[in-house]
């Protein structure tokens, strides 16, 4: 992909046709951007959208829908299958971090955990924040009433 578009894409991501606002849950953040539509509709069918509404403090690392996109065919539709529950929680609990972290937040960082378990290394590439090297991060973080949703340009896979 190339970089203006990636940088469209996550810059694209962040204008909302309702703003989130610091009161709403993640599932209300997540279904008020369209370009998220992908990742609302696998927080509702991993059956995790009341668990992260009620976590102290969270920050989840939300991929577009492209992010979505360029993964294997068939992978998100297999994903969000019933019987593939537990898989799609198992993805999901890649993209959260136990704590709130604004961007800035993240940029002090040496490394985080996400609820899976896995450690992410954000650091600055050529003055932008990015995830182990290579996740493009959005400049900005959406506030949620228990934490952040900040968008990234790939999906956490194992």
């Amino acid at each position: 992909m190339k970089l203006a578009s990636a940088l469209a894409l996550v810059t694209a991501a962040l204008i909302t046709t309702a703003p989130a606002r610091a009161s709403d849950t993640v599932g209300q953040a997540l279904a008020s951007n369209p370009a998220l539509s992908t990742l609302s509709a696998a927080v509702q069918a991993s059956g995790l959208a009341e668990t992260l509404a009620s976590a102290p403090a969270i920050t989840v690392l939300a991929p577009t829908n492209e992010a979505f996109a360029a993964l294997p065919a068939g992978t998100v539709e297999s994903l969000l299958k019933a019987e593939n529950q537990s898989q799609l929680q198992d993805l999901l609990k890649r993209h959260v971090l136990g704590a709130a972290y604004d961007v800035n937040g993240l940029k002090t960082r040496r490394v985080v955990t996400t609820l899976a378990g896995n450690e992410i290394r954000p650091g600055l590439v050529r003055g932008k924040l990015r995830l182990d090297g290579e996740v493009r991060v959005a400049t900005k973080a959406v506030r949620i009433a228990n934490g952040y949703v900040i968008v990234i340009d790939r999906v956490l896979t194992p």
